[in-house]
């Protein structure tokens, strides 16, 4: 009897490798660093304008309780804060008496007769009824106001860095080896 020669057996397919985690590579560069920082030095106030730049000391003067210098201010005055205050309300002339008072008026200063000497013009107690007068030498006009603070410029901050981006290696394609068929 004849048997019929057997088939050769059907390839089976290699098996796929199974792929393993893909490495996430390093970055290449690292981030730049962030720019040091200066302080910015607090702006100065404007000044407060002296008594000899705008205003002319005119003497020590006598008063009475009929004043010749008519407006007081409240509080304790400073000169320049008398002289700027007067000032402000148009006054022509200011008087600080005491211990700080101010008065202020457009004239008749010296209605009472004008003193030899005052106590220290700025100091603690100038002398009652006394009154330390000084001319407000740009009457009419006041003075400006004290400029504006100026706003700081903002800090710039660090640039940022982009993420390296990988894209993974395709897989090698796999064909499948037939199997070898034995001899006859």
């Amino acid at each position: 009897p004849t048997t019929a020669p057997t088939p050769p057996p059907a390839p089976s397919p290699t098996p796929a490798p199974t792929p393993g985690p893909t490495p996430t590579p390093a970055p290449t560069s690292t981030p730049a660093p962030a720019p040091a920082l200066t302080p910015t030095p607090a702006p100065t106030p404007p000044p407060i304008p002296n008594s000899g730049a705008r205003y002319t000391y005119l003497g020590c003067f006598k008063d009475t309780q009929d004043r010749a210098l008519p407006i007081k201010i409240p509080g304790k005055l400073s000169v320049d804060q008398c002289n700027i205050a007067c000032s402000v309300k148009s006054f022509k002339y200011s008087g600080r008496q005491y211990t700080g008072e101010c008065y202020c008026g457009n004239g008749n200063y010296a209605k009472y007769g004008s003193l030899s000497s005052c106590g220290e013009c700025d100091g603690p107690n100038v002398g009652g009824y006394k009154s330390c007068v000084y001319e407000d030498t740009q009457s009419g006009s006041p003075p400006p106001p004290p400029a504006p603070s100026p706003t700081p410029a903002p800090t710039p901050g660090p640039t940022p860095t982009p993420a390296p981006t990988s894209t993974p290696a395709p897989a090698p394609a796999l064909t499948p080896t037939p199997a070898p068929t034995p001899p006859p």
